[in-house]
């Protein structure tokens, strides 16, 4: 008896207004020089002389263009091509994964650096306070740590302490899905002790 296939639903993007174009101007292509007899060229179809042209206030442009506005419109060989940005959306962190980030070196040089490092809150000791506190970060693609958060709490300055020393930890060596780096949540208990 198969579990039901979980079905991912894709939302779709909303429509993005395009702004109106902008006012254009009459243009003409310049179109490339063809060699005729004289009997078979128009009167209209001939060369114009450069002043003509001047005087004749047509724009010679990329593209036949049929103007919308002639006074203040823009020639189409002004404008550039604009690409938006694309954007990033930005990865959901996994629960688990094939291939679990690790810290460089593995458990055991993960439990000497936050014992090497870990400074016992001077007002806990006074108060006799100890336990563990459970933390849960996002071990980035890159190996970073992002989105330190308590899921259980022991007192107000071993939490501090406790997420201190999680943010200061080397690169990790990130979690692997399909053969590809991606975040991935991972939990881990900082456990306070007096001695």
């Amino acid at each position: 008896q198969l579990p039901e296939a979980e079905v991912e639903k894709q939302e779709v993007q909303p429509l993005v207004e395009t702004p109106p174009p902008p006012p254009l101007k009459s243009s003409i292509k310049f179109t490339a020089p063809v060699i005729k007899k004289d009997e078979e060229v128009s009167d209209e179809e001939e060369l114009k002389s450069q002043d003509e042209l001047t005087q004749s206030k047509v724009n010679i442009s990329i593209a036949d263009v049929k103007g919308n506005d002639e006074e203040h419109g823009q020639d189409i060989a002004d404008f550039r091509e604009v690409i938006a940005e694309p954007v990033v959306e930005e990865e959901k962190p996994y629960e688990a994964v094939e291939q679990m980030p690790t810290f460089p070196g593995g458990e055991t040089e993960l439990m000497k650096f936050i014992r090497d490092n870990l400074k016992y809150p001077v007002i806990a000791q006074e108060n006799g306070i100890q336990g563990r506190v459970i933390l849960r970060f996002v071990v980035s693609k890159t190996g970073a740590i992002d989105n330190v958060t308590v899921l259980r709490s022991l007192d107000p300055t071993c939490d501090k302490e406790a997420i201190r020393v999680v943010k200061s930890m080397p690169k990790w060596i990130p979690g692997k899905q399909n053969g590809n780096n991606v975040p991935v949540y991972f939990t881990l208990p900082v456990v306070f002790k007096l001695l």
